[in-house]
């Protein structure tokens, strides 16, 4: 008896050191769930002495009640399926921290073959926990900044999209859920994809720049920064793919720009003398006219030599056009009461008509209006060249509010659009980039032959105006130029109604300065074939000099005429502060042949009542002074 005594305290020896001998925490309990025991490691993990656990249920340890309940629904369970199971359970402790664990239960049995209880395994997954859920929100705060990027980011394992924010459907145009699956490849223009497939293949990490096809066929450029990384046991690509759309079009923009400045300052250094020389030429023919009123053929001829003169002082016009701060004149302009006149004659004697649709409510602009009408003029004429046999141009007016939606270079929201179509034969892809370049031209060296300034100084006068040219163009169908400028949206009734007509009234006493003498000479006989009364200056000295004087002898000057610039001597800015100093009430007009100082677009600012640009005739002579006089009365 002695020998079967000792056989099971054997055993249960034998059963606590295989129970102490394993490295996680172990427990059983009997069939009501009291703990019967359990090994080093699980009295060691949770602190407790030899038998803090043993005869108690989960409902007597300091645990929450919804912890107790699911660790004794799972007790229960596995009473009534016996078997083994594996259960995640959680344990908060007093100081509120939380343990989480994976728990494999299995039943045992006694000897008769009913369920004698439960015992346990438990391992601690805590920090596995906690990096999951690092890795969700780390996951879920990647997503939100890739939702929000301004730019798409596709995410590519082996060449194939696996996803995708939602600007990469808005950029390659496709609906939700078009994206996913399919080869990378499929969003690049063919020429482009053995390129991108061989960087793709040889991991290459540095950005490049491609072409983008969306699902409409338009092709764009785009910009890739690639990265790699490993996750979830794969290797994932991703790219961030920004549009260069409006970067590659602000670029082109700044080049043109930079062409045309170019141009500018060759233009600006010979045009100022061109049009010194062009007034005395036409000062010549009006004192010529005065002189022949009998004859009308010397009177033709001498028509026709100031229509000539006034063509090159159109020239150097354009030409100023290019120079640096040569910004415009302004002063409101119609646009449908200019026109339909100008567009008939440019297109007079041809086999062309034009067609009109002019918005009745129509915003008048405020721009320079001879340069406003170089440009339709230039328009104009290259529509009526592009259809030598014949046909119609349409001219439409109409307002315009411009969106970011439309990526045009454009500030302000209002604008004038006019659009010139014509019928002709269009213009290819590989021109039409080319069109505002100084100097580009597909005119031959025949009648129609060109330099290639027209569409650039239209670029360049728009631009000058914060205005922008667009042109759509279809083969064998015709080509449409668009000239956007912003509308003037002021009162306007009190620009209308001006009849333009020279004043009559009293001549009067002028003081003309100038330092070139030709001009000097020029101005001071047509003042007095005028009828007026001239003391001429060579320098600002003088011209001050003489205003001192008249108004000692009480002989104010009615008006001075003053030249902008004198070459080591004061000009016309700074003597008009020295009059004004003197006699506040100074009629003064600017005069000059640059178009490019600030005096110019601003003459009021600076004390001027008028301008003189040359070369300049009798008739606006006569009508300038009337005009400033006119204002003294």
């Amino acid at each position: 008896m002695e020998k079967t005594d000792e056989h099971p305290i054997d055993q249960l020896r034998l059963f606590r050191v295989l129970m102490d001998s394993i490295p996680g925490p172990v427990y059983y309990k009997d069939a009501d769930g009291r703990y019967l025991g359990y090994n080093r490691a699980f009295q060691d993990y949770f602190h407790l002495q030899n038998a803090d656990y043993v005869g108690k249920t989960v409902w007597d340890l300091p645990m929450l009640r919804e912890e107790a309940m699911a660790h004794n629904d799972a007790d229960v369970e596995l009473f009534n399926t016996p078997g083994s199971r594996i259960y995640r359970s959680s344990v908060t402790y007093p100081d509120k921290s939380v343990r989480h664990f994976i728990s494999k239960k299995a039943t045992f049995f006694r000897t008769d073959g009913t369920v004698g209880g439960i015992m346990g395994v438990l391992t601690d997954i805590t920090e596995l926990k906690r990096a999951e859920a690092a890795l969700r929100e780390s996951e879920a705060r990647f997503r939100d900044l890739s939702e929000a990027s301004l730019e798409a980011v596709i995410f590519l394992e082996d060449g194939v999209v696996v996803d995708a924010n939602r600007r990469t459907y808005e950029m390659f145009g496709y609906g939700s859920h078009e994206i996913i699956g399919r080869e990378v490849l499929d969003f690049i223009p063919p020429h482009m994809r053995e390129e991108v497939r061989e960087r793709i293949a040889s991991r290459n990490m540095e950005k490049y720049e491609t072409l983008g096809l969306r699902k409409d066929g338009f092709v764009f450029p785009l910009e890739v920064h690639p990265r790699e990384l490993h996750a979830k046991g794969k290797q994932i690509r991703i790219s961030i793919v920004r549009d260069l759309t409006e970067r590659k079009s602000m670029e082109e923009e700044i080049l043109k720009a930079k062409n045309l400045q170019s141009v500018g300052t060759l233009a600006g250094g010979i045009a100022h003398d061109f049009n010194n020389l062009l007034m005395a030429i036409v000062g010549n023919i009006s004192l010529a006219r005065m002189g022949v009123t009998n004859d009308p053929k010397i009177t033709a001829f001498l028509d026709e030599a100031e229509r000539i003169a006034f063509m090159g002082k159109s020239l150097t016009h354009q030409l100023l056009t290019f120079s640096r701060g040569g910004d415009p004149i302004r002063r409101i302009v119609f646009l449908g009461d200019i026109i339909p006149d100008l567009t008939e004659r440019v297109l007079g004697g041809s086999m062309i008509r034009a067609k009109y649709a002019i918005s009745e409510n129509l915003h008048p602009i405020e721009v320079d209006e001879e340069q406003i009408k170089q440009v339709l003029h230039n328009m104009i004429l290259n529509a009526k060249e592009a259809m030598p046999g014949g046909g119609t141009i349409l001219v439409s007016c109409e307002n315009v509010r411009a969106t970011p939606q439309d990526r045009l270079p454009l500030i302000k929201e209002d604008y004038v659009c006019i659009s010139i179509r014509d019928e002709g034969m269009g213009i290819p892809d590989e021109v039409l980039t080319k069109i505002f370049d100084p100097y580009f031209t597909t005119k031959g060296m025949g009648a129609q032959k060109g330099v290639g300034l027209g569409l650039a100084i239209c670029y360049s006068i728009i631009k000058k105006h914060n205005g922008h040219i667009l042109v759509d163009s279809v083969p064998h169908r015709g080509t449409t130029f668009h000239i956007y400028l912003p509308a003037y949206k002021r009162e306007t009734s009190m620009f209308r109604g001006e009849d333009g007509q020279a004043l009559s009234g009293r001549k009067g006493r002028i003081l003309v300065m100038d330092d070139e003498e030709m001009i000097l000479k020029i101005a001071k006989e047509l003042l007095q074939h005028l009828g007026y009364d001239v003391t001429p200056a060579q320098n600002g000295e003088e011209a001050i000099g003489f205003y001192r004087q008249a108004m000692e002898l009480k002989k104010t000057f009615d008006a001075v005429i003053l030249d902008l610039a004198i070459p080591g001597g004061l000009g016309g800015k700074e003597v008009i502060q020295e009059l004004a100093a003197m006699d506040p009430g100074v009629k003064a007009i600017i005069s000059s042949g640059y178009l490019n100082d600030p005096i110019i677009q601003d003459y009021r600012a600076y004390g001027f009542s008028g301008i003189l640009t040359k070369p300049y005739d009798a008739k606006e002579l006569d009508d300038k002074l009337q005009n400033i006089m006119k204002e003294q009365q």
